[in-house]
């Protein structure tokens, strides 16, 4: 059994024990991946959004996390405007790790962004200095051309 066939297998078992909004397991090369639909968490800045997020899963998969990114933009402090996540989504990563604990672990930063290890140093910057801004802005940012749309008159809030 080749590396990619004990990884499929495992995959298709954890997604039978969710129920969670995944698309079908795509390979393309050497990477397995799924795509997540992840509500926005109630209570926090991006409550009321669904985004979607690309699960790349390589051979070394459980004993290395998967890689993620988030495919629809999001102003986070620890998501890149291309939706590339900080290590926080990985760490502590065990073989016992499964697509719940991502899962788990991607609403809680929703929850609960972390402005000391940023990968995006504007929203890091605005959640430090102004935490009630940085609610409305993450809540209303717009990515044009891969800069920000963060001017926003009260009647946008």
């Amino acid at each position: 059994m080749n590396s990619f066939s004990a990884v499929r297998k495992r995959l298709f078992n954890e997604r039978s024990m969710v129920s969670l909004e995944l698309s079908e397991l795509k390979q393309d090369g050497n990477e397995l991946w799924w795509t997540l639909t992840v509500p926005g968490p109630i209570g926090s800045p991006y409550e009321g959004k669904y985004y979607t997020v690309r699960i790349n899963y390589e051979s070394t998969y459980p004993f290395r996390s998967p890689r993620i990114r988030f495919e629809t933009p999001i102003f986070h402090p620890n998501f890149t405007s291309n939706g590339h996540s900080s290590n926080l989504i990985d760490e502590p990563w065990s073989p016992s790790c499964t697509i719940s604990t991502l899962y788990e672990r991607i609403q809680w930063l929703l929850t609960h962004p972390n402005a000391v290890i940023p990968y995006n140093s504007q929203a890091a910057e605005l959640l430090r200095n102004d935490p009630i801004a940085f609610k409305k802005v993450a809540a209303h940012a717009k990515l044009q051309n891969g800069h920000w749309q963060l001017n926003f008159t009260d009647r946008d809030l």
